[in-house]
């Protein structure tokens, strides 16, 4: 099978190209009803202060322009809200949607700039990559206040659902290998256009941060998202503080395989960098977490292709490869599938011998842990795709470019 990327984004084509795909079926589901007593969406989470979050209420204006229409979702440091661009006229349309409806991501107070200077950087670029169609930007962005902080709005295209809720859809939630491949292979596109054009590393490469474009009829389906919100407005409540929650409205597409682009979104945790410098700290969730990051040593654009071997197998077997929560468990896992690090490896940092002695002997257990081939089975070109990905070493690590020519993956051509 030969992924297709140029048939649908060309030179000089507006990006229009990238939200285009055939007409399907979409259904629209409700979250369900929840008691008084019960937290709601960004209230479970862990870190949750009901101050970070701008009270924003259904059918407010915000900069005059964009009208809150209802809620599509939330994550660590924002919510997204569906929105109509009262201003929106087809001739001055930057990403040729043929609508006016918009994404608008709210940040929680002061969370949200780091993400808005990479995003402006990767707006910047003057580039032909292929990839860079594969990166959600924005199209305007600003700011709004209450009594107590400022918070950063941005605007950008409407996506469908992640790859995460369609994932949890799959029976055991095991993605089919050639979805695998389709979507692993238009993510490596928007890699190598960060790493080698615009000098980003994402550094949170995940299943819920790869959002699926949504249909060529995409308008049609969100007016009819809007009357349904008219009709039968979206569950709410006020707490104690008179802060509104509210629930979200989830556009559930079908989704093919064939005809849908994966967007990389969220860069809020994205770094820039000049090769060969190197950075320094945490990078990347715990299960996405590469060696060289977990032994506190300098690490670079290899820890995105550290996280897409780490995604490829969650996506396939249906479960985390590393289902761990300490870094002495995180390390057991590894040694099990990869084999044992080698003591040059370990010698880059002195933070290498709290679980390693001197001589590279690894101080936890490795019982009951089986190497990689039997979690994933005896598929070679799948196992030689892995090893060029979850190597100890960065440098031992190929790039996304490299990868995508593998031949574990679909061909891609740019005609």
């Amino acid at each position: 099978m030969v992924t297709t990327i140029g048939m649908f984004i060309s030179r000089g084509r507006t990006t229009s190209c990238l939200w285009s795909s055939m007409h399907r079926k979409m259904s629209m589901v409700m979250s369900p009803a929840c008691s008084k007593g019960t937290a709601w969406e960004e209230e479970t989470l862990s870190h949750y202060k009901r101050s970070q979050f701008y009270n924003i209420q259904l059918g407010d204006t915000l900069k005059e322009r964009y009208k809150i229409l209802f809620k599509i979702g939330y994550g660590g440091s924002s919510t997204v809200w569906l929105c109509r661009d009262l201003l929106y006229q087809p001739e001055n349309d930057p990403y040729g949607l043929g609508h006016p409806y918009r994404a608008l991501k709210l940040g929680v107070a002061q969370a949200s700039k780091k993400e808005t200077e990479i995003l402006s950087h990767l707006k910047g670029q003057q580039s032909d990559h292929l990839g860079q169609y594969l990166v959600r930007t924005f199209c305007d962005n600003f700011e709004v206040k209450d009594q107590d902080n400022s918070y950063t709005v941005l605007i950008q295209p409407p996506l469908g659902k992640s790859l995460l809720e369609y994932q949890d859809q799959q029976p055991y939630r095991q993605v089919i290998p050639i979805m695998v491949k389709n979507i692993v292979v238009y993510i490596l596109h928007a890699i190598d256009f960060l790493h080698t054009e615009a000098g980003v590393i994402h550094t949170d490469i995940k299943p819920d941060n790869i959002l699926f474009s949504l249909p060529e009829n995409e308008g049609e389906l969100l007016k009819s998202l809007e009357d349904i919100e008219n009709f039968q407005p979206s569950k709410s409540k006020i707490d104690k503080d008179q802060h509104h929650i509210y629930k979200s409205r989830t556009i559930d597409t079908k989704i093919t395989g064939s005809k849908e682009f994966p967007i990389l979104i969220d860069f809020g945790t994205a770094v820039t960098f000049k090769a060969p410098a190197k950075c320094k700290g945490v990078a990347a969730p715990r299960q996405y977490r590469s060696p060289e990051v977990i032994l506190d040593m300098e690490w670079d654009s290899a820890v995105d292709i550290w996280s897409i071997g780490v995604m490829v197998c969650d996506l396939l077997l249906g479960k985390q490869l590393f289902p761990v929560n300490n870094d002495l468990d995180h390390l057991a896992m590894m040694i099990a599938y990869l084999g044992p690090p080698s003591l040059e490896f370990l010698q880059r940092s002195t933070a290498s011998f709290k679980y390693f002695d001197r001589q590279g002997n690894f101080k936890g257990s490795l019982k009951s842990l089986v190497p990689l081939e039997v979690v994933v089975g005896n598929n070679e070109a799948l196992l030689e795709f892995l090893r060029s990905t979850l190597a100890w070493m960065p440098e031992n690590r190929k790039t996304a470019r490299q990868l995508s020519g593998h031949n574990w993956l679909p061909p891609t051509k740019a005609d």
